[in-house]
């Protein structure tokens, strides 16, 4: 007896647990029938109810927890708490768990504010019913429109309906949505009936100004995505196509767009998926739980709910692990690429600068190639590592990011991601002093008009570098503010709803999501940066899109689409050298500049060497 107490302790938990073995999903309603074994051992019983309270807490917010069963079963079990619930009415965030709060609490008050809406429901179908046992019997067997499932009093009493003609358990299922980006808490419950018949969500229950919002981002992310795809397919392109853009630089700006192409292909498009299937995806309850419970039901009935089923709603049944898997793996790939690509450009750049004469552009762009495919094994079997190490996993992380997961997770991000960040930094500020410190032993060896043209080319360097570090941190700003703020905004943590603030946590998942957009769309910019500092660059795009244009019949159109390509990066070409405020090659004006620099002495080739090879520095 005492082994059947403590398996049934192990059940009791909210959250799913499938019996290894018996592929078999146990919940709390397989509990039913032992509460009364429960209720005569004092402590089993205290017990209980402690650990029920403890795992509805943590779980609260996420699928498969139902506001409607942790009331019924910490009042079956006369929890000690539950008057202390009802007085605190920690999960009353919106009209629909307050009305349970009512219905199991305040009964009275219940009926008295909803049984007008069953009398109308009823009444609008030719019946007259006063009696509120019987509008429940009735409404089991209307076909309700859209607007009354709409109304919580309806869903609600659903449940009581179920109740009293079912059981508590297995017959109702509630949808939540607690992170929505821009939108509020979303909470509503059917009756398993009402689910079985009718296509019902989330986005169902959801406000008309939240769906707006749900659907523009959506739309939002479709146009990211294809942006970002288009651009860095076009940047692959452009450097495979021409020979002159091939050296090391160009191996790894390469590398740096296939990891991007990733992106606008997979990991953007995944945080619409990701919405909508947590928002517009039909919901259903689990499968038939066999044993009869509470009840003896007719094996040849025709409804739904003739057997209780278990819960359903949970992250699983959402979003599968083969999906978490899949956009999980690309989305790790495609960010460690980039940060490890933008690490073996910052160590070609460093090599130039601290020994120029013994550069050579071909033993670099050699090794380029070994490093980017060396990097690339690399990452590959990092983010394979989630499939073989069973404390790391792909899922939900912020938002609708899928990445790293996990009791091992933070060791991951702190070896792949933040020390080489660390070292991204230092690599470049390194690079910047170095410069500097060049170009003032070229200044010192020139006079006259010559030394006026060196501070163009020490200014341009600096501004390059502090282009590359600065629009990099930019891009990871708003995610380490928004970690940071994690530490010092109150009432964001779900596992503690009694000191909940539902308006700090939805500004936060909407910050999280916002600045999550602005981390994974920064290769954008890399495009017009490589269209505005370099002249090769900029011409080949215009020339590869000419091309294109004629093999696809716009021959006539092809000279203007080249002319307005041209035009539309003539003029931050022309800003960006006046300005110093690039990141990459020197112009044909600044190159001949060099040239005549470099006449003028011998003493210069290492300066001139270091100049050349620094201001083709690649983010």
């Amino acid at each position: 007896m005492h082994r059947i107490i403590a398996l049934a302790l192990v059940l009791i938990q909210f959250t799913t647990l499938q019996v290894q073995g018996l592929g078999e999903y146990m919940t709390i309603y397989s509990l039913v029938d032992k509460i009364d074994d429960i209720r005569r051992n004092e402590s089993l019983r205290l017990e209980t109810c402690e650990i029920i309270h403890k795992n509805y807490t943590a779980a609260w917010s996420s699928g498969g927890n139902y506001i409607s069963e942790y009331l019924s079963i910490i009042e079956d079990l006369n929890c000690t708490f539950f008057k202390e619930e009802c007085e605190q009415r920690v999960y009353a965030f919106t009209t629909f768990s307050s009305l349970h709060y009512d219905r199991s609490c305040n009964r009275s008050k219940f009926e008295s504010q909803c049984f007008s809406t069953l009398f109308l429901a009823s009444s609008a179908r030719g019946t007259n019913i006063s009696n509120w046992n019987e509008l429940l019997r009735d409404l089991r067997t209307l076909s309700l429109t859209n607007e009354e499932l709409y109304d919580p009093c309806i869903q609600v009493a659903l449940y009581d309906a179920a109740v009293q003609e079912r059981g508590k358990y297995g017959y109702y299922h509630e949808m939540k949505n607690a992170f929505a980006p821009f939108c509020g808490l979303t909470w509503c419950g059917f009756d398993a009936e009402n689910l079985n018949k009718n296509p019902l969500s989330i986005w169902f229950c959801m406000a008309s100004g939240c769906k707006s919002k749900t659907f523009a981002l959506m739309a939002i992310c479709g146009v990211l995505a294809l942006v970002t795809f288009c651009v860095n397919l076009t940047v692959v392109f452009v450097f495979l196509l021409n020979d002159k853009l091939r050296n090391s630089q160009g191996i790894y700006k390469m590398s740096l767009a296939s990891s991007d192409v990733v992106v606008g292909a997979i990991v953007i498009p995944s945080f619409a998926i990701t919405i909508f299937l947590f928002s517009v995806k039909q919901e259903t309850m689990g499968a038939a739980y066999t044993q009869r419970i509470q009840m003896n039901v007719s094996n040849s009935s025709d409804r739904y709910d003739s057997v209780p089923h278990l819960p359903g709603g949970y992250l699983d049944n959402k979003l599968p692990p083969s999906y978490r898997n899949a956009i999980g793996f690309f989305t790790f790939l495609s960010l460690t690429v980039s940060v490890y690509t933008l690490l073996l450009a910052g160590f070609d750049r460093l090599a130039v600068v601290r020994k120029p004469l013994k550069y050579s552009r071909d033993t670099a762009k050699k090794q380029a190639v070994r490093a980017t495919t060396c990097m690339w094994g690399f990452t590959i079997i990092i983010s394979c590592l989630p499939f073989f190490i069973d404390t790391l996993n792909y899922g939900l992380v912020a938002s609708t990011l899928i990445s790293v997961y996990g009791l091992s997770a933070l060791y991951v991000y702190i070896v792949v991601f933040s020390l080489p960040l660390l070292v991204i930094w230092i690599t470049s500020i390194s690079t910047l002093v170095l410069t500097r410190s060049h170009s003032k032993t070229a200044r010192s060896m020139m006079t006259g008009t010559m030394r006026s043209q060196i501070p163009s080319t020490e200014y341009r360097l600096a501004r390059t570098l502090g282009l590359m570090v600065g629009v990099f941190t930019l891009s990871l700003l708003p995610v380490l503010i928004v970690i940071v703020a994690s530490f010092f905004i109150s009432g964001l943590n779900t596992r503690d709803p009694e000191n909940l603030n539902l308006f700090n946590s939805q500004a936060y998942s909407s910050a999280e999501f916002t600045a999550l957009l602005i981390l994974v769309c920064n290769s954008v910019w890399n495009f017009f940066i490589y269209s505005g500092r370099n002249k090769d660059f900029r011409l080949a795009t215009g020339n590869m899109f000419n091309r294109l244009a004629t093999k696809v019949g716009l021959a006539k159109c092809a000279p203007r689409l080249s002319r307005a390509i041209r035009r539309t990066f003539s003029s931050s070409s022309s800003k960006s050298h006046e300005q110093g405020s690039g990141r990459h090659q020197m112009t044909d004006t600044d190159e001949t500049r060099r040239t005549s620099l470099q006449s003028t002495t011998n003493k210069l080739d290492i300066t001139n060497t270091t100049s050349r090879a620094s201001i083709d520095y690649t983010v």
